[in-house]
């Protein structure tokens, strides 16, 4: 992996970079990068299982050499990491989605482009290098495929179909927020917007408030897709058909994220009809 050089006023974890962040972006931002659903046991979960993680090194070998590089799903990545699908990525820097592309490339490591990103799938091919990836959300069976059909148009090898979000989270720090996109300007908005003028003028330097770009271009003769891009809504029917119809579509890697159980099988069922 390249070596990182850095400044002494740079942060050096996770916890420094959140202190930042908290200072730079409104709290409708910062809230919604931060937060979860309901009573957030699940990060706090997250949090556990991650301290609970323990290194067993061998020692008297030789380490003078170290190598991260690991095979990933077929390819080969400079360490065992990715940088995972978020959305509204724009909200928080300006051209997010490509800077954090940009530094995957740089990093040698595979970039997952979410659906809900403020960048397009078109964009993000033409302005960054390295191993793409594009995570689908599921809101209507046609969006699902004009995604797909685009994804594959514009060069990415690696499908990441999401599975675990049949509803959408009770997120009730956004609900306290008023966040939605397109974002309201009420007073309480413009107000947060001029406490913290750096990100302001960033966010207006580049353009104004982002969209979410991969929903802009779609079918706007199709009334129940636009029915479902207003809602906002998973396809809660999502199910083992509907996977196999995308894995049809695409020819390359298919990730599937969100499995935590393997399938129970019914009494005489084929291996394509697991017991949901």
């Amino acid at each position: 992996m390249p070596t990182l050089h850095r400044h002494r006023s740079d942060p050096l974890n996770v916890k420094e970079f959140r202190t930042l962040a908290r200072r730079r972006l409104p709290r409708r931002i910062f809230d919604y990068v931060d937060g979860g659903a309901e009573d957030e046991r699940g990060l706090v979960r997250n949090q556990v299982a991650f301290e609970r993680l323990t290194f067993s090194p061998r020692r008297l070998v030789d380490v003078s050499h170290r190598d991260l590089s690991t095979r990933l799903l077929g390819g080969i990545a400079s360490a065992p990491l990715l940088i995972a699908p978020m959305g509204l990525s724009g909200l928080v820097w300006p051209r997010g989605d490509i800077e954090l592309a940009r530094a995957a490339e740089r990093a040698q490591i595979p970039f997952i482009l979410s659906t809900a990103s403020n960048v397009s799938i078109e964009r993000l091919a033409g302005e960054a290098g390295g191993d793409l990836w594009f995570q689908l959300y599921v809101l209507h069976p046609a969006l699902a495929d004009q995604l797909v059909a685009r994804a594959l148009k514009a060069g990415y090898r690696t499908l990441v179909v999401t599975v675990d979000v049949p509803l959408n989270g009770k997120r009730e720090r956004d609900a306290r927020n008023g966040f939605a996109l397109p974002l309201r300007y009420t007073p309480g908005v413009l107000l947060d917007g001029l406490l913290h003028p750096r990100w302001s003028y960033a966010l207006m330097r580049d353009g104004g408030v982002p969209e979410l770009a991969n929903f802009a271009s779609a079918d706007a003769s199709n009334v129940e897709v636009q029915g479902a891009l207003l809602r906002r809504q998973m396809d809660a029917s999502f199910a083992w058909d509907d996977l196999r119809r995308i894995r049809d579509q695409w020819p390359h890697r298919l990730i599937v994220k969100g499995i935590l159980r393997a399938p129970t099988m019914r009494p005489g069922a084929s291996n394509s009809e697991p017991m949901a």
